[in-house]
């Protein structure tokens, strides 16, 4: 593989070589050519820079873009993401001058999707490939099935200890909806990022009324539950108890419950049969994990385990009572968070 220095070799060469042509004539120079005949001039590699043969992909959220090197130097590829995308990797290099980068464009709103103009540069580490390449990026919003639960990563590619936002939304739901609990897990190394649990749709306030629970009544609200519900802090067994969380099988589990409360004379009561959002689909909650260590995490949503006295990941379309609150919980069709084109693992490294 040639250096990437070849091209200021070069350069430095036909410097050597006009500053000799300008010498005044006279007696050669030590080891030089006998008088009279010319200098041997050594062939001299023209610097050039690197250039993008194509792209491929326009118009979605894969784009390929190969590039050659006329030195056959190594190419560094740069990813500009358009507003409302991550792009990863955003830099990739292709070795010996000849090649091609692919790179995935995530849009921030997943559900809704988002379209928007991405660019790419070429560079050999001394020359660049003006001007820069664009391409339309686009990502459909996400159709959700009916029936389905979802915990889906906006990120799908993090260093360690970054944080990742995980939307748990539904399609659309047979029933009504007024109370509802998710258990949502990840292998060991995986933790709750403090205060990340936020109600309904990404970004606002945690107790806006957004997401599927827009359009509800004023004198509704979310019962406020500590984040310390949701850590549930274990004690003896566990490596790592600063992560809370319940270890099972390999996996870190966290619950995450949503109830509504009637507000009469401006106190929290329990709601009403009447104020359950109607067969609601789309965003739930959110919230953030970070990863302790490098490797792959699949995002797991668990139904019920041995034991346990009410499953894990149900929902409610009326008021428990005591007397069988079985006859209340409702189970979503299919909690498997396994479907094409919708994220569900995260690449730490």
């Amino acid at each position: 593989m040639q250096s990437t220095h070849l091209k200021l070799a070069a350069l430095t060469a036909l410097a050597a070589l006009t500053a000799l042509a300008s010498c005044s004539s006279g007696a050669p120079a030590p080891g030089g050519p006998p008088e009279g005949e010319a200098p041997i001039v050594p062939p001299v590699s023209t610097p050039a820079a690197p250039r993008i043969s194509s792209v491929t992909g326009d118009g979605t959220a894969s784009i390929t873009v190969a590039a050659t090197d006329p030195n056959g130097d190594d190419i560094t590829v740069k990813a500009t993401a358009p507003s409302g995308f991550t792009v990863t990797p955003d830099a990739q290099t292709i070795a010996d001058g000849q090649g091609s980068a692919s790179f995935s464009f995530t849009p921030s709103d997943v559900l809704s999707g988002a379209s928007g103009t991405a660019s790419f540069t070429v560079s050999d580490g001394i020359l660049a490939a003006p001007p820069a390449r664009s391409v339309q990026v686009l990502s459909p919003p996400l159709e959700l099935e009916a029936d389905t639960l979802y915990a889906i990563p906006l990120q799908t590619e993090v260093e360690v200890g970054e944080p990742v936002t995980i939307v748990v939304a539904a399609g659309q739901m047979p029933s009504d909806l007024l109370s509802m609990v998710a258990r949502v897990a990840a292998p060991v190394g995986c933790r709750y990022v403090h205060d990340s649990f936020n109600n309904g749709a990404v970004g606002g306030a945690k107790n806006d009324m957004d997401g599927v629970w827009s359009g509800l009544p004023s004198d509704i609200q979310f019962l406020d539950f500590p984040d310390l519900f949701i850590y549930n802090v274990q004690g003896a067994g566990d490596p790592d108890p600063t992560a809370g969380g319940e270890l099972i099988n390999g996996h870190r589990a966290y619950d995450f419950g949503i109830a509504l409360a009637h507000v009469i004379n401006g106190v929290p009561d329990s709601p009403f049969d009447e104020d359950a959002v109607p067969a609601p689909a789309g965003e739930l909650f959110n919230f953030q994990l970070s990863f302790d260590e490098p490797g792959e995490y699949d995002i797991d949503l668990i139904f019920e385990e041995e034991g346990m006295v009410l499953d894990r990941t149900f929902y409610t379309d009326r008021i428990f009572f005591d007397d069988d609150p079985e006859y209340y919980t409702i189970h979503w069709g299919d909690i498997s968070n396994r479907h094409e084109g919708v994220p569900h693992s995260v690449t730490v490294n």
